[in-house]
């Protein structure tokens, strides 16, 4: 008989709270505004390339603000492009291939930044 290694190797869902929590979010548009003249002096980036990596149960679309302030910057600010994190060991295997594949074909190191 073959085991279902699906079942027994789920990754439990965040609590309600956890989940609400996360909308707090919303808040921090505002903040963000107010700090945007201090944001802009940051000084410039290097032109590495930075994979930005998205919260639980988000997708690029809620990094591409911090992907446009890196590029801005001058990074190489990369989505992971593996749609919405849930926390699955195959897309975290997934980007650690992807980062070293990228780093390998450019000669250079990486970085990756987690969004939460």
């Amino acid at each position: 008989m073959v085991e279902n290694t699906a079942a027994t190797n789920a990754i439990p869902l965040p609590s309600w709270r956890s989940t609400a929590g996360e909308l707090t979010g919303l808040f921090e548009l505002p903040r963000l505004g107010l700090e945007l003249r201090r944001l802009l002096r940051e000084p410039p980036g290097d032109g590495s390339t930075v994979f930005v990596l998205p919260g639980f149960g988000a997708d690029d679309r809620s990094t591409w603000p911090l992907r446009q302030f890196l590029t801005r910057l001058g990074y190489d600010a990369r989505g992971w492009s593996l749609g919405a994190n849930r926390a699955d060991p195959a897309a975290i295997e997934a980007i650690g291939d992807l980062a070293h594949e990228t780093s390998q074909q450019l000669g250079a190191p990486v970085s990756l930044v987690g969004w939460s």
